[in-house]
């Protein structure tokens, strides 16, 4: 008879369970970010991290515009490197949006994610169309 679908994993002997990856199990904890995920510093993590929220990495004095907007700004990314924030292009039409922005990575190699302006809907403001993030 099957096991019903919310029955436990099982326990393993290291620790981990089945259901756990199998760095868990084995005790190895994999190269690059320490946990699971893209290394940290590489293209993946720096435009994942950059997509997100970007408030939650602006720290100290954050320069804003007339309608709220967040021009510039220190940033601190999730392993504690410093860099910038800059927005490049700010939408008139709907106050308080960034349609394009540079974001700095100060590591071993000072990095720069730029998302180029998003195009919005006429009426509502929602991006319709977000262009690829580059990194250079």
């Amino acid at each position: 008879m099957p096991l019903p679908c919310c029955a436990l994993p099982i326990q393993l002997a290291r620790g981990g369970t089945r259901s756990s990856p199998l760095w868990q199990r084995s005790g190895r904890v994999p190269a690059g970010s320490g946990t699971y995920g893209p290394a940290v510093g590489s293209d993946a993590w720096l435009k994942l991290h950059a997509a997100g929220n970007l408030d939650a990495l602006l720290v100290g004095a954050i320069t804003r515009d007339a309608n709220g907007a967040a021009t510039s700004g220190g940033v601190v990314w999730p392993d504690g490197v410093t860099g910038s924030y800059t927005a490049t292009t700010v939408r008139s039409t709907f106050p308080g949006l960034v349609d394009a922005y540079a974001v700095t990575w100060v590591g071993g190699t000072t990095r720069t994610v730029t998302q180029a302006a998003v195009t919005r809907d006429s009426t509502t403001g929602a991006a319709t169309n977000r262009p690829p993030m580059t990194i250079a």
